[in-house]
């Protein structure tokens, strides 16, 4: 038993929560829950919130090792071999996704912010007539292969209330390609400190608003909930917010954002090295405190307010992101579709993988005299060819490491803080997910049928009951 725990032959990984111990294969994302007596219930350290099978071989009940053993005969909790050689090859046929960027100025000033101080001075203005030139030589070519709509954004490097005549530019360029093109317009948000008439007639006309809140800042906060009214109640709005180090009252939060927008997205900051506020061991110590409350308080409510709180939540929120992934056990290959089907258009007529490296050294291409110029650049890489995230146990849940913040900080490879960040919110998911798979099934009915989400925990996830069924 100890040697097929202590060596390499078996992945499977353990996290204790309350009266229960949930163990994860992490290859078939197979997660089962068990009451327990013996794991150390006082386990609240990031560095162990999922750890390997053999650091805790002394605290397993040795009739649960038995049963992990007879599994692996059956194929489970095998490591998979991973190729650390493989290289994606950039199709521009397969983008599905454009953003364009007029310029690289940002004229914002977050005080989070990563990227280095000279890439945010340097500014280059578009050419309007070579965007119109490009997006019809694009279309045109992809028309032969691909026959998706066609998603176009615009200005995700500055803020959109302050370029509000670019912006209207660009969104006259794309209602007249709309015309024989099959093409989805997205508006970028806005941090809605300045808004003028013309944004207000456009978005009540338009119907959506998104809007990023720092909540840090009690000064937007209450411009943005004066100026919300200004806008139709028929306009859908949308709050993207930062989850910061050492942030109290997350719920809280949600419930104070969610009497303002329909809909609420939330997502832990990232942060440059040299900000005085860190994701260090304090920080994240608080936001697994933060995440542990943020269940138990959707947990008290009654079924009717719960649906209502979790259709309330975005798509583009971090907990529900690993929520729906645990459902649904699709594994994640990349952690966006960046330099994938979606690509970005800078001001200088180059092809970006990201609009956050957008007039960076990192372009794809360029689009000269009329033709689409490709090189052989590709950042992304399947999470199986990340050497550093073969280890990890929600490799497929979260897709390996964001290309923006990558690149930009020049880091090999950034594991100490979002790792622990990301295995903290798939630790608060699982733990709600198996609520309501068991407890609150009515809940998650509805929430399924809402959100349209394929259910994939169709088996027995008691692990005892489940292991019997394989002679253990």
């Amino acid at each position: 038993m100890s040697l097929l725990m202590s060596s390499n032959l078996v992945d499977v990984y353990f996290f204790s929560e309350g009266p229960f111990y949930y163990i994860l294969d992490p290859s078939s994302m197979m997660l089962w829950r068990e009451k327990h007596n013996n794991i150390n219930k006082a386990n609240s350290n990031p560095e162990k919130q999922l750890f390997p099978l053999t650091t805790v071989e002394k605290e397993i009940p040795e009739e649960i090792f038995a049963k992990i053993k007879n599994l692996t005969r059956y194929g489970f909790f095998q490591p998979k071999g991973h190729s650390s050689s493989k290289k994606l090859h950039f199709e521009i046929n397969n983008v599905d996704f454009i953003v364009l960027n007029p310029n690289t100025f940002c004229n914002l000033n977050c005080w989070y912010c990563y990227v280095d101080k000279s890439l945010k001075e340097k500014y280059k203005e578009a050419d309007f007539n070579q965007i119109i030139h490009f997006l019809e030589v694009f279309l045109a070519q992809r028309k032969s292969h691909n026959n998706k709509p066609l998603a176009i954004s615009c200005c995700y490097t500055n803020e959109i209330t302050k370029n509000f005549d670019i912006f209207l530019r660009l969104y006259k360029i794309v209602e007249n390609l709309r015309e024989k093109n099959d093409i989805i317009l997205f508006l970028p948000s806005t941090n809605l400190f300045e808004i003028s008439d013309d944004f207000i007639e456009f978005i009540n006309s338009y119907g959506y608003l998104a809007v990023s809140i720092d909540l840090s800042n009690k000064k937007q906060i209450e411009t943005v909930t004066t100026n919300l009214s200004f806008f139709d109640k028929n306009v859908i709005k949308h709050c993207h917010a930062t989850i910061q180090p050492l942030m109290s009252d997350i719920y809280e939060k949600y419930f104070f954002l969610m009497q303002h927008f329909d809909f609420v997205s939330m997502k832990p900051v990232r942060l440059g090295y040299d900000r005085k506020l860190k994701w260090d061991e304090k920080s994240l110590l608080k936001l697994d405190y933060e995440m542990r409350r943020f269940v138990n308080k959707l947990l008290e409510l009654t079924d009717k307010k719960l649906v209502n709180f979790l259709l309330k939540i975005g798509d583009t929120d971090y907990f529900t992101r690993y929520l729906k992934r645990i459902f649904e056990r699709k594994k994640v290959l990349h952690r966006c579709p960046a330099g994938i089907t979606a690509i970005s258009f800078g001001p200088d007529n180059k092809i970006y993988p990201c609009s956050g490296l957008t007039g960076s050294k990192y372009s794809y291409g360029e689009f000269v005299d009329g033709k689409l110029v490709l090189n052989n650049l590709n950042l992304q890489r399947n999470v199986k060819e990340i050497r550093e995230c073969n280890s990890c146990p929600i490799r497929y849940y979260c897709g390996g490491p964001c290309l923006d913040w990558l690149n930009k900080t020049q880091s090999k490879f950034i594991t100490k803080e979002e790792c622990k960040i990301n295995k903290i919110f798939f630790k608060s998911a699982a733990v709600l997910a198996f609520e309501l798979l068991e407890n609150r099934k009515s809940v998650l009915e509805i929430y399924r049928k809402k959100k349209e989400i394929k259910l994939k925990l169709n088996y027995d996830t008691s692990f005892s009951s489940f292991s019997q069924k394989f002679g253990a």
